[in-house]
């Protein structure tokens, strides 16, 4: 409990992460229409670039700095859809469950030099809910444009012997 044990921050502080990246991956499922309207269930796998990084000094003693690191490594979903389509265009909503794997760091500097910290391997499940569009190519292929919002609660890992509180989303 490094950061408890020292009080570098008090209980219950945030060091805020900026988080930015992309993500591509690939889709299976299945779907039934009945007049324009799609009913339809699917699985999704996308590899990540998410990353982003956090610093804050401490309110005891500004010789030391707290520093965060979050990487997403991956993200995999299973969803059911609705749709309406005209022609070969779709436009549809979307909402299952969600697991992500991502890599957190958590370690402190004072005066700029390591002090100690640890890192993690997690995965975390969750729920996700989406809109898009989506466009026939031919009877099994299509491209599509769509926006994801992925919630993975509020965890409590241990990095080096610190608990640490994590809310993770991502959109």
């Amino acid at each position: 409990k490094l950061l408890d044990d020292i009080g570098l921050l008090p209980r219950g502080s945030v060091v805020a992460q900026d988080q930015s990246g992309m993500v591509g991956g690939v889709h299976a499922g299945f779907n039934a229409t009945r007049g324009p309207w799609l009913l339809g269930i699917e699985t999704g796998f996308g590899w990540t670039s998410i990353g982003g990084s956090g610093r804050r000094i401490s309110t005891v003693d500004p010789d030391w700095t707290v520093h965060t690191k979050g990487e997403t490594n991956w993200i995999a979903s299973a969803v059911a859809r609705l749709g309406f389509t005209s022609g070969n265009t779709l436009i549809y909503a979307k909402g299952g469950i969600a697991m992500t794997d991502m890599t957190l760091h958590g370690y402190s500097t004072m005066l700029g030099t390591y002090a100690g910290g640890g890192k993690i391997d997690r995965r975390f499940t969750g729920w996700t809910i989406g809109a898009g569009s989506e466009m026939a190519l031919t009877g099994r292929w299509s491209i599509r444009l769509d926006y994801d919002y992925f919630d993975f609660g509020k965890e409590r890992p241990n990095i080096g012997g610190t608990d640490i509180a994590l809310t993770t989303q991502h959109h």
